[in-house]
């Protein structure tokens, strides 16, 4: 959910007061209402998002907002309350600037063609141009407040195509990994360019040299897989940029992102991602030649840890277990674990042939190496036992629910 907690607007005060003086003198002459008051206001004004302005570039800085109330119920609030806040993109998303609250009041007014308060506002203060807002209008019935709708919006002015620079890659960040099956590409315009193009367009593919392309559902100014034909696939890696585009033409695509997508279990994806193309100057021992050139490097960053931790060297002993005379009876298990982020717990699953699952810690002894000792045994068979370790991010070898893919063993218990 988005913070309304700022904007660019004047703050509130006898401005906003003259601004509905004039339209309280003309309107309280006007007939008398045709719809009635609703007894209830949580429908969210402007259904299906029927606003203005909405997920769009506006050229003026003066807009006139306009919202509806949801027609089906037949009915008008007492008042409606409209805020605007420009943005800043954070991670995943757009967030309001924290600074105080801006409100204009629409009540105790009325249109003549609905009986309730208007349903438009110019605010007579200028926004800021090339920047992002969302405004919200919330209805009221009374002075209280009832549901509410946001709507993003960008202002000109439009950059000259001649000037068009690349965008930067907001989300997904570069080398990240993605854990839902839809994903919203964002990108943002440098700021430092005080205009903004008209649109973004963007490519995503599993290609690095995007030959083959996946389809995108395209509102302004970002991108995202929305259906079933566009939905990412599991454990794939995938490369993505953007580019800005006027009506007469289009900017330089950005560097490329990559990410990977992990929805459910582990993915074995084994190459790193390669990070951009670097370059080594020239040798100063050489004799400057024309094959005495820059010469062009990989270097790999590697991907975020999303692999559980490896789990070899597993044993147990003695094995069998006779219980008889001085023999011990217990089992001691041991297993060499590992993982790059760390081991967080290693976890001994257990149990005599199909019957009940038990399970106990098992205790770093050092360098590495887990152990742990189950028993005494009342009940002679074949055991079977599996390994299950976690790393420091959440990371599994293998799946709790699936124990028959995780490391393990057997034992035989013999008792006279």
């Amino acid at each position: 959910m988005l913070a309304l907690t700022a904007c660019n607007l004047p703050p509130a005060g006898e401005e906003t007061e003259s601004l509905f003086q004039v339209q309280e003198n003309e309107v309280l002459l006007l007939p008398s209402p045709t719809l009635p008051t609703c007894n209830d206001i949580q429908q969210d004004p402007c259904p299906g998002f029927e606003c203005y302005p909405y997920l769009e570039l506006i050229t003026e800085l003066d807009p006139t907002y306009i919202w509806t109330y949801p027609s089906l119920y037949d009915c008008h609030p007492t008042g409606y309350e409209i805020s605007v806040a420009s943005m800043q993109p954070e991670e995943d998303y757009f967030i309001a600037i924290q600074n105080p609250d801006i409100f204009y009041d629409i009540v105790d007014t009325i249109d003549p063609q609905t009986g309730g308060p208007p349903t438009s506002l110019t605010t007579g203060a200028l926004l800021e141009p090339a920047t992002l807002y969302v405004w919200e209008v919330r209805a009221l019935l009374n002075g209280i407040e009832g549901g509410s709708d946001r709507m993003m919006f960008w202002t000109g002015l439009i950059c000259d195509t001649s000037t068009l620079v690349a965008p930067e890659l907001i989300f997904p960040a570069d080398t990240s990994q993605v854990t839902d099956i839809q994903v919203r590409l964002m990108a943002w315009y440098p700021q430092d360019q005080e205009c903004l193009p008209e649109d973004y367009e963007f490519q995503l593919s599993t290609d690095p040299n995007f030959t083959q392309l996946e389809p995108l559902v395209e509102p302004q100014y970002y991108v995202y897989t929305d259906s079933p034909q566009s939905q990412l696939n599991d454990c794939t890696r995938y490369y993505w940029r953007a580019r800005a585009v006027n009506n007469d033409g289009v900017g330089p695509y950005s560097a490329a992102f990559v990410f990977d997508t992990r929805f459910e279990g582990q993915c074995l994806l084994v190459s790193p991602i390669p990070a951009p193309l670097q370059t080594i100057g020239i040798n100063p021992t050489l004799p400057p030649t024309e094959t005495n050139t820059p010469i062009p490097i990989i270097t790999a960053t590697p991907l975020p840890d999303t692999i559980g931790p490896n789990v070899s060297g597993v044993s147990d002993a003695p094995d069998p277990v006779n219980l008889e005379g001085t023999k011990p009876d217990t089992i001691t298990i041991s297993a060499t674990v590992t993982d790059p982020s760390g081991v967080s717990s290693v976890t001994l699953y257990y149990r005599l042939s199909s019957g009940s699952i038990l399970t106990i810690l098992m205790n770093h002894i050092g360098s590495g190496v887990y152990q742990t000792s189950i028993g005494p045994f009342k009940t002679a068979g074949l055991y079977q036992y599996y390994i299950l370790a976690m790393d420091t991010l959440a990371n599994a070898n293998c799946s709790s629910g699936d124990l028959s893919a995780c490391p393990g063993g057997t034992f035989v218990v013999n008792i006279p």
